[in-house]
């Protein structure tokens, strides 16, 4: 992952790195050093308990704003990647690199988005649009396989991955304790079901407690990251599903995916971002 950004005040003396990165993208990056966003960014939007990037090669970056209200540093980004898998007839699944060169827009860079469009291929000639737009203070991303090329059977996800913030055996165990008493992992099933833990409890997201046949909506709260509280919501006609190390507590790190129902018109199916 490319190095970006930890603050406004740094970003002029990256600007030479990120053309380098940028020059070798289609998508030109964001030219409005009082914007916030530099030129490894396409486009991005401004919340109240972070940032959400679509940067030029394609990838999605959501950047905590810390309790000093500045932008924490590149280790508590959770990134968030479009994947094109292709699922062979043995079902292995093989994710197919996407071509940074293929990647365009009739958008222009932008620290205001609104609706974006992104259109590209992948190794293969699979052609795909991406989607990044600004709702009701939320940002929406979704996609779509338009031809699948010379691919199999290609499918359409988004990954995000939240980091493991507290990797780091805490010296006082007992004021990390106090520390984590408020964070926590909720998440609401298909069925409209939810459930819960607290940040020290050991779990298995992937049982039928907490996966059941998918999740509509995942919320989690850590204090390292700003005690900030994340929402991530699926759209009617898509889900998310969840993996984590099992048996071990949520601020290890988790991992989602979220994927539109095969059945569903893929043009509207999102995953909607919200923190506060």
């Amino acid at each position: 992952m490319k190095s970006k950004t930890l603050k406004a005040s740094v970003m002029a003396g990256l600007v030479g790195l990120s053309c380098m990165n940028a020059a070798n993208a289609q998508l030109e990056g964001i030219e409005e050093p009082k914007s916030g966003w530099n030129s490894f960014y396409f486009a991005g939007y401004k919340m109240k308990g972070a940032d959400v990037g679509f940067d030029t090669d394609g990838d999605l970056d959501i950047i905590p704003i810390g309790k000093n209200r500045e932008r924490m540093a590149t280790n508590y980004f959770i990134p968030l990647k479009y994947e094109i898998r292709d699922v062979a007839a043995d079902g292995k699944v093989t994710v197919k690199k996407i071509d940074v060169d293929s990647l365009t827009s009739e958008s222009k860079p932008t620290a205001k988005p609104d609706k974006i469009l992104v259109k590209g291929k992948t190794e293969g000639d699979a052609t795909f649009e991406l989607y990044y737009e600004v709702s009701r203070g939320n940002v929406l991303v979704g996609g779509r396989i338009l031809e699948k090329g010379s691919l199999a059977n290609p499918k359409f996800a988004i990954t995000i991955v939240m980091p493991a913030v507290y990797a780091k055996a805490p010296d006082d165990e007992k004021a990390f304790k106090k520390r984590i008493e408020d964070d926590f992992l909720q998440v609401k099933l298909m069925d409209g079901k939810k459930a819960k833990v607290e940040a020290d409890e050991e779990f298995d997201i992937t049982s039928a407690e907490f996966a059941g046949a998918g999740l509509s909506e995942v919320e989690f709260m850590i204090d390292e990251l700003g005690a900030r509280e994340f929402t991530l919501t699926a759209s009617p006609g898509s889900k998310i599903t969840a993996a984590n190390k099992q048996g071990s507590p949520f601020y290890n790190g988790l991992n989602f995916t979220w994927e539109a129902d095969p059945a569903a018109d893929a043009s509207k199916a999102r995953l909607a971002i919200g923190v506060k």
